[in-house]
This record gives structure tokens, C-alpha cells and sequence, in this order.
């Protein structure tokens, strides 16, 4: 019986990429599988679902196996992008928008305990947000450019009302 030669791969490999398992055959790293990644400290990290040119792309899972932290949702190019759900650890969560896999937009940040901030995102930082305890709306946070937040008892406000109502805010003005 002949047995065949793999032809040799002239593409720079990718240090982050272990290997590739259960992909479709012929598809050139195109279709359904499982990625296994490590990252520079050697925590793994496995990737479940669609993928298009060798990267995460589509719908899919990705597992940081030694880290207990997990991202259900969709990808662009390798990252996480589009609606999702982090998971950590201890127990909290994120159900809404991602953006190269960070909190953006729209969502919900859950603690363990059970307290929810509901609102809006900005590369994983907190912009309008409404705090839930025991299903209570307990307060309302606009938060500042410098990292301050001021508490709004009866609604969000825009960044120009919000100068109005505050001129001497130097914060809102940078």
C-alpha cells in the first residue's frame, strides 16, 4: 500500500496554536472544530465552533480550561465580537455586547451574589448604568472620564446635559 507524503506547510506557524482536532477534512481550516491555545504564561485555552481561514470566526465557545473563565457567543478574526456571555470564575457574569473581547455596548454585568449592573459599555468599562439588588433598582451611575461616577436619581443624562447641569465638572471637559 502507498502511503502518501504531507506536502510541506510554507506559512509561518502560529506559536500560539497547538493543534488543530476534528476539523472537516478538505477544508483548509474552514468549518466546524476545536482550537487548543496557550498563552504566553502556558494557561490553556480551547476554542469550540466555527472557523474561517484558521482563526475563531462564526459562532462558538472559548475555554480558558486553567483559568475556569469562559466566552459563549460570537467571533470575528479570532476574537470575541458581536452578543455573548462571559462567564468567570467566581461565579459572575456578563450577558451583551463584545468588542475584541471586551465589554462594549449593551449588557448586563451579574456578581455572585446576585447584584446586576444593567446599561451601557465602553471597553470594559462601565458609561450608564442602572444597579439591580433583589430585583430592585437600588441606583443609577453615569460614570466620568476620570474614573469618578456621579449617582442620577430620576435619568441617565446626555454628556451635554449633564455639563449643563454640572459646568464646573472639568472631568466631562478633557
Amino acid at each position: 500500500m502507498k502511503t502518501l507524503k504531507k506536502k510541506k506547510d510554507n506559512k509561518k506557524p502560529n506559536n500560539r496554536l497547538l493543534r488543530v482536532e476534528k476539523m472537516k477534512p478538505n477544508t483548509k481550516q474552514n468549518g466546524v472544530g476545536v482550537m487548543i491555545f496557550t498563552n504566553p504564561e502556558g494557561n490553556k485555552r480551547v476554542y469550540t465552533g466555527e472557523i474561517k481561514n484558521g482563526k475563531p470566526n462564526g459562532k462558538g465557545t472559548d475555554d480558558f480550561v486553567d483559568e475556569g473563565n469562559k466566552y459563549e457567543g460570537e467571533f470575528r478574526n479570532g476574537y470575541a465580537n458581536g452578543l455573548g456571555r462571559w462567564t468567570w470564575s467566581d461565579g459572575s457574569m456578563y450577558e451583551g455586547q463584545v468588542t475584541d473581547g471586551m465589554k462594549h455596548g449593551e449588557g448586563t454585568y451579574t456578581h455572585p451574589e446576585g447584584t446586576r449592573h444593567e446599561g451601557e459599555w465602553g471597553n470594559d468599562n462601565p458609561i450608564r448604568i442602572k444597579t439591580y439588588k433583589n430585583g430592585k433598582i437600588t441606583g443609577k451611575h453615569f460614570f466620568l472620564k476620570n474614573g469618578g461616577s456621579s449617582s442620577i436619581d430620576d435619568k441617565f443624562l446626555t454628556m451635554s446635559e449633564y455639563t449643563k447641569k454640572n459646568p464646573k465638572n472639568k472631568s466631562l471637559n478633557n
